[in-house]
Parts: C-alpha cells; sequence; structure tokens
C-alpha cells in the first residue's frame, strides 16, 4: 500500500492508504481492512477513515455517480465511479467485508463515535469510462 492514495474529487477526499487492522481508524489516512483484496486485484476492497474534517466526513455528502480513484505508484491509476450509497448501513450487517465477485472499492466511516450506531457505505465499482 506504500505511496497509495484514495480521492473523491467531488467531496474534496485525498488520503493517504495504509494497512488497518479492521478496528483502529488512523488519522488523515485511509485504511485498507484487513484480509480483503487491495484495490486492483480484482475483488472487493474496503477502506474507512474517520468521519472527520480532512478524513471520510464528506462521505456524509456521498451520492452515487462521484467518483472514486486509487492511485498506485508505478501502476495505472484506478478509477470508480460510486454505484451504491447508504446513510445508515447497520454495524452488524458484514456484508461489504466479504470477499465480493469483481473489482469494488467500499469507502466506510462512522455516523457517530458509537460502535453500534450506523455506518456510512459508499460502493464504488470500475468506472466503464475509463479504459486504462
Amino acid at each position: 500500500l506504500a505511496g497509495m492514495r484514495v480521492k473523491v474529487d467531488e467531496l474534496g477526499i485525498d488520503l493517504p492508504l495504509v494497512e488497518g487492522d479492521g478496528w483502529t481508524v488512523p488519522l488523515y489516512k485511509a485504511a485498507h481492512y484487513p484480509g480483503m483484496k487491495v484495490p486492483g486485484e480484482g475483488q472487493r476492497s474496503l477502506l474507512y477513515a474517520h468521519a472527520q474534517a480532512g478524513m471520510f466526513a464528506p462521505l456524509t455528502l456521498g451520492a452515487p455517480g462521484q467518483h472514486v480513484e486509487v492511485s498506485r505508484p508505478g501502476k495505472p491509476t484506478l478509477y470508480y465511479v460510486i454505484t451504491e450509497y447508504y446513510a445508515k448501513w447497520p454495524p452488524s450487517d458484514l456484508k461489504w467485508t466479504q470477499a465480493g465477485d469483481h473489482e469494488q472499492v467500499v469507502l466506510l466511516t462512522c455516523t457517530t463515535y458509537s460502535a453500534n450506531d450506523p455506518r456510512i457505505i459508499a460502493v464504488a465499482d470500475p468506472d466503464p469510462s475509463h479504459t486504462g
């Protein structure tokens, strides 16, 4: 993940990617959920960050059609478009932490400081307008 970044230009999100532990959320970074594929490996990736300014707070304004980019040093940038958006996903529903059947990036953030409150989920599939 060294040097990788996730961007959502429409929301002003631009964060470096780091490997996560599935629980701890680093400041001013997006974490990759452990055990899941890394963007570009052909299956679902899950990236999470704090719902604070300078991190994933703008996801509260997320909507289908917005664009997600994952830049990778020495490799082509990956382009996605948000196809599904959930403002209050139940934290007990672990659907998005399961392997997917195609390339996909899921962005996750919290709605409050309580681990029992809903999550914000933005699901992004490969952008068909980018072929390379």
